[in-house]
């Protein structure tokens, strides 16, 4: 599970929801646009919750992971090369299909990975280091607005945390042997 320091900080990166709308009135969107653009995010994300289910049981879940980890760096770099609404919805849609996509893949490797026994104590630990970058990202981000002016620094920082997700996620992702004794028993 090394890549979780890397892979859950950009999963829960600068562009949460609240901060999405902050940005969004940064660029002068109106509140008809934002909910919209966040509208079309909404449906991008239930979307990509079904195209990662079915595209990880056909192909490597380190492979199917990277794609959404690409899919979000590329979303990040169109919001911080295109404060407008056209680069906003382009943004909606790709990060919207890498928002559940995420989840689901962790998920789906998570459980193949670590088996019955240790499933409780593995997601224990991932949802645990998520909350850590939730909490780690948005302070940054919020640093980075205060340092200079504008969340697009900060966002082109994830992308580039995204971008190395994407890299590595096919090599440190493959598939683990099946263990043989339970997580819990070797930290007991």
């Amino acid at each position: 599970m090394t890549y979780v320091p890397i892979g859950i900080l950009v999963d829960r990166a600068v562009p949460q929801k609240h901060v999405m709308v902050a940005h969004f009135q940064d660029i002068a969107l109106t509140p008809p646009q934002i909910a919209a653009v966040m509208v079309v995010f909404g449906v991008a994300e239930l979307a990509s919750g079904f195209i990662a289910g079915w595209l990880c049981d056909k192909f490597p879940k380190g492979y199917v992971i990277a794609g959404f980890y690409g899919l979000r760096a590329m979303s990040l770099l169109l919001l911080a090369v295109m404060p407008n609404l056209t680069g906003v919805a382009l943004f909606s849609v790709l990060f919207g299909l890498s928002y559940m996509g995420m989840v689901v893949g962790t998920s789906t490797y998570t459980l193949s990975s670590f088996g019955e026994a240790n499933r409780g104590l593995a997601f224990g630990f991932i949802w645990m280091v998520h909350q850590l970058g939730a909490f780690l990202s948005a302070q940054l981000g919020a640093n980075g607005f205060d340092a200079f002016g504008s969340y697009r620094f900060p966002i082109i920082a994830v992308a580039g945390l995204a971008a190395l997700s994407m890299v590595v996620s096919p090599v440190i992702l493959s598939p683990l042997p099946k263990p043989r004794k339970s997580l819990e028993s070797l930290v007991n």
